[in-house]
C-alpha cells in the first residue's frame, strides 16, 4: 500500500460513521473545538486505558476488516497515536449510542460496514488496469454508494425522530426542565442529571467559592 493510500485511508477511518452521531443537542463530534479547529488529528491526546485501547481496535477489526488491515500497516506512522484516539474517541460515541438509541447504533453498524465495503471496491478500482473490470467495479460500486445514501436517510430520519421525543418531552414537562436548569446553574452539573435544553455540562464555566457573583461574564 503507497503512501498516498496510507493518507486516504488515515482520513476515512477518522471519518467512520461513529463520528457523524449526533449529540444530545442536535451537534456534532467533528464540529470543532473552541478555537474553530476541525478533525480528529487536531484534538488534543486523552488519557486512554489499554484495555479500552484494545477494545477500540477489536471493534474497528470486526466493523471494518478493510480498513483495519490499511491500520495495521501504519504502525511507524508518526499520525499513528492520533489516528489510535480517533478510533477510541469514535468506539466511545458507538457504545454511548449503543445504551441510548439501540435502533440508531444498528443503523450505524450497517453505515460503518458499507463504507468499509466501499473503501475495499475504491482500492479495487484504482488498482485495476482492464477497462472492462473497471467498468464493472465502478457499476458495483454505484450501487453500493445509492444503499449507503439510503442508509444514511433512515438514520437523520432516527435522528429527527429522537429530537421530535425529546422536544415533546421538554413542552410537556417544562417547568421540571427549568427547576432542573436553575438547579444546575446553582449545584454544578455534577449534581443534577438534567435533560433540558442548552449547552451540555462544562460549556459555561461555573463561578468558584472564592469568585463573587458580580466577577461571573454573563452569557450573550
Amino acid at each position: 500500500m503507497n503512501m498516498n493510500t496510507l493518507k486516504l485511508t488515515l482520513c476515512i477511518i477518522v471519518a467512520m460513521a461513529a463520528a457523524d452521531i449526533a449529540q444530545g443537542d442536535g451537534s456534532r463530534s467533528g464540529d470543532g473545538d473552541a478555537n474553530g479547529r476541525r478533525g480528529s488529528f487536531q484534538a488534543p491526546l486523552m488519557e486512554i486505558k489499554p484495555d479500552e485501547q484494545k477494545a477500540a481496535e477489536d471493534f474497528l477489526q470486526e466493523t471494518s476488516p478493510v480498513r483495519w488491515a490499511a491500520y495495521e500497516q501504519i504502525k511507524e506512522n508518526r499520525d499513528r497515536p492520533y489516528l489510535s484516539h480517533a478510533i477510541v474517541r469514535s468506539y466511545r460515541e458507538m457504545q454511548e449510542l449503543k445504551k441510548t438509541d439501540a435502533a440508531l447504533y444498528e443503523l450505524k453498524l450497517q453505515d460503518i460496514a458499507l463504507e468499509d465495503v466501499i473503501f475495499a471496491m475504491v482500492g479495487n478500482h484504482r488498482s485495476e488496469t482492464d477497462a472492462s473490470k473497471k467498468d464493472a467495479i465502478r457499476s458495483a460500486l454505484r450501487e453500493k454508494v445509492k444503499a449507503l445514501l439510503e442508509l444514511r436517510i433512515r438514520e437523520r430520519q432516527r435522528e429527527i425522530d429522537r429530537l421530535q421525543e425529546r422536544q415533546n418531552e421538554e413542552k410537556a414537562n417544562f417547568d421540571e426542565f427549568v427547576n432542573q436548569r436553575v438547579r444546575r446553574e446553582l449545584e454544578g452539573p455534577e449534581k443534577v442529571v438534567s435533560r433540558a435544553d442548552g449547552p451540555r455540562p462544562g460549556r459555561l464555566r461555573q463561578p468558584t467559592t472564592q469568585e463573587s457573583p458580580t466577577s461571573v461574564p454573563h452569557a450573550p
